[in-house]
C-alpha cells in the first residue's frame, strides 16, 4: 500500500454528542479495529478522552504523564502500523478557537505521514447541548452558576457559534472532508 492511500479521520466531538462512548468503543477496540486496517494510535490515547493529550500536547498545554511523549513517536507508531486509516478523536481537536496553532500542527502532521485527512464532526442542537452541559456541571460540581449567568457566558465568548469554532479545522482540509 502506498502513503497515498492512507487516510487520516480526526473526529472532533463536539462535546455532549456521544463522544465518550466512540472513545471507549475505539480504545477497547483497538486490536479489532486495526484487523479491519483502523489504527487507533496506542500514544496519547485514554479510554474516557480519546486522544486529548495529542491535542493538548499540539498546543503546547501538554502536562502529566504526556509530557514525555513526542509527536515524533506518534508518527513512528503510524508509520509501523499497516493500517489504511489513522483515527485520531478528542473533543479538543474542535474546542480551540479559530486562530489556535492546533489546527495548523495537525495539518503539519497530516502532510509529513501523507495521510489525507477527513474531519468528522458530530453537533448537537445548542439549546439541548448546553441544557445537558449546564446539568454535567452542576452534578460534578464544576459549576455552581444559576442557568442564566451559565448561558450568557457561553453567548459572550461565541461557544455556541458552532462554525465560528470549528472553521479552523475546515480550511485545512478539502471541503468534501469534512463530515
Amino acid at each position: 500500500m502506498s502513503d497515498s492511500q492512507r487516510r487520516l479521520v480526526l473526529h472532533i466531538g463536539m462535546p455532549k454528542t456521544g463522544t465518550t462512548a466512540l472513545q471507549k468503543f475505539f480504545y477497547y477496540n483497538r486490536a479489532e479495529l486495526l484487523e479491519q486496517g483502523i489504527l487507533f494510535p496506542r500514544l496519547f490515547a485514554h479510554e474516557n478522552i480519546g486522544h486529548f493529550a495529542l491535542a493538548h500536547k499540539l498546543a503546547g498545554t501538554e502536562r502529566g504523564r504526556t509530557v514525555s511523549l513526542s509527536v515524533e513517536d506518534l508518527e513512528n507508531e503510524i508509520s509501523e502500523s499497516d493500517a489504511t486509516t489513522v483515527l485520531i478523536s478528542s473533543e479538543t481537536f474542535g474546542s480551540h478557537g479559530i486562530h489556535h496553532p492546533v489546527a495548523e500542527r495537525m495539518a503539519d502532521l497530516a502532510a509529513r505521514m501523507r495521510l489525507d485527512p477527513i474531519i468528522v464532526v458530530f453537533l448537537r442542537e445548542q439549546a439541548s447541548y448546553i441544557q445537558s452541559l449546564y446539568a454535567q456541571r452542576i452534578k460534578t460540581g464544576y459549576s455552581t452558576d444559576e442557568f442564566d449567568p451559565f448561558v450568557s457566558s457561553f453567548i459572550e465568548n461565541e461557544q455556541l457559534k458552532y462554525l465560528t469554532r470549528l472553521i479552523h479545522q475546515v480550511v485545512w482540509c478539502r471541503s468534501d472532508s469534512f463530515v
